[in-house]
């Protein structure tokens, strides 16, 4: 397990889509047992081989979230969601910038990622950091739905903090209908 896991990430940098999926199903197999010394270690004496392991694997899916190739990217934050323990403060600052990347399916892997990754003492801070974005028209490359993904399809004013009662449609915001 532990000697192919180099093999595994360099693999997901792969061109070839097949590749990249084989390769992080691969890594969710050879990493949960790996993370689950990161989860365990404030419980139990952890075992710092698994859990330098689990570290370092932690850390180069965040490095190839910033990979130049957007499908990379995309692969990375998928795998990393489906790793990294709830609350991991490293993923999570990753991920939220993987919200604003140009890729459509990075942005997309990223906002099921943090779904997976948030805690619940996230949620404001992401709920925060995608409506900064999708305010932002510059920014605004993701797509509106991406935000009832976060527990919310509300627009916060940005300046009370009000509800101002639009969600997401079609072809933008429009106020709530009453049910």
């Amino acid at each position: 397990g532990l000697v192919a896991l180099p093999h595994l990430l360099q693999a997901l940098k792969s061109p070839e889509r097949e590749v990249r999926m084989a390769a992080a199903e691969a890594t969710v197999a050879v990493g949960r047992p790996l993370l689950a010394s990161l989860e365990s270690a404030s419980r139990k004496a952890p075992d710092r081989e698994a859990l330098g392991w689990g570290q370092d694997l932690l850390d180069e899916l965040n490095t190839l979230c910033r990979h130049e190739e957007g499908s990379v990217r995309a692969c990375a934050a998928g795998v990393l969601g489906r790793l990294a323990p709830q609350g991991h403060s490293a993923s999570l600052d990753v991920l939220l910038k993987c919200m604003v990347d140009p890729d459509s399916s990075t942005h997309s892997a990223a906002s099921k990622a943090l779904v997976a990754v948030m805690g619940p003492q996230d949620r404001d801070r992401a709920l925060e950091e995608l409506m900064g974005v999708l305010n932002n028209p510059k920014k605004r490359s993701i797509d509106a739905n991406s935000s009832s993904r976060f527990g919310s399809s509300r627009v916060w004013d940005a300046k009370g903090g009000e509800d101002d009662g639009r969600v997401p449609g079609a072809r933008g915001w429009k106020h709530k209908k009453a049910y």
